[in-house]
């Protein structure tokens, strides 16, 4: 047992694909009692990825796929995790707690982690080499809110609220030029800064729970000479989650084509591409 408790919390920070053998040992976990004291409840949690599951289990049904998901509440290490069976046929993912608990986190922040699961499963173009299924992390977050946050959130009620959220000036004035219509505009900033919550929360956990900076966007951030498999820097990611809100693709995306169903130069467009702070552009 002890062994699966160290597996468990030594898998990296929230967010992340993991092998079937890995998720099929961390169904055998048990349920442990919180002593954190939240403001958000067990049912609020189940809530949450049930606001997510209702938009994509759909999508895993039409392609023959069933879904898995375990949650515990009560564990505070905050982690979300997906994988698929052998064959393919079942997608995974695992939910805890400790992630709505987490520092820097909210109900939309929770959502967007989320989203990045999907991502990985759905997300498409570059994928991982080790794990060919999985898309890799930098197109995770690129999807969350070039696709997933954009139908979980679309036509909530509390959309209305995001023009009261703290935006940079320059991001919030780009969200209203690219969407005329007040719920699409509402959605890219409540997004972005859901983004920035889940991010906050990384980058204060990596620096053992020290407080992370206070604006992670609008920042200089050098392109690469190819493309990032891994976990890019946090400034990157949180950059890449705000390019898939302004980007207005709603196409379907491709698992080798990088320019399908997303924002590209090739595709004529000048906002909401992947940055080159992870993603090398293999046309132009």
């Amino acid at each position: 047992m002890l062994k699966l408790l160290l597996i468990f919390f030594a898998l990296k920070a929230a967010a992340c694909p993991v092998t079937p053998e890995t998720f099929a040992r961390m169904k055998s976990l048990p349920h442990f009692k919180s002593l954190v004291v939240s403001e958000y409840t067990e049912q609020e949690f189940k809530d949450l990825i049930s606001r997510v599951r209702k938009v994509y289990d759909p999508v895993y049904a039409a392609q023959g796929k069933k879904v898995e998901v375990l949650t515990y509440w009560d564990v505070n290490e905050g982690n979300a995790m997906t994988s698929q069976s052998k064959d393919g046929k079942t997608v995974y993912f695992l939910f805890s707690g400790g992630l709505l608990r987490g520092k820097y986190m909210s109900k939309d922040s929770f959502l967007f982690a989320a989203c990045h699961e999907m991502g990985h499963q759905l997300g498409g173009f570059p994928k991982e080499k080790e794990m060919a299924w999985s898309s890799t992390e930098g197109e995770a977050d690129y999807f969350a809110n070039l696709k997933c946050m954009k139908e979980v959130l679309k036509g909530d009620p509390e959309n209305a609220r995001a023009v009261e959220l703290k935006i940079p000036g320059n991001m919030k004035r780009r969200c209203r030029k690219i969407y005329a219509d007040d719920d699409s505009y509402q959605i890219c900033l409540r997004s972005t800064m859901a983004a920035e919550g889940a991010y906050k929360f990384l980058q204060s956990k990596e620096r053992n729970w020290a407080d992370a900076d206070e604006n992670l966007f609008n920042r200089i951030l050098l392109p690469v000479s190819e493309t990032i498999m891994r976990y890019p820097e946090i400034p990157c990611r949180a950059e890449t989650a705000y390019r898939g809100a302004i980007c207005d693709k709603n196409l379907e995306l491709s698992d080798t084509d990088e320019t399908a169903g997303v924002c590209h130069k090739k595709n004529g467009d000048r906002v909401g591409m992947r940055p080159a702070c992870w993603f090398k552009a293999g046309v132009e």
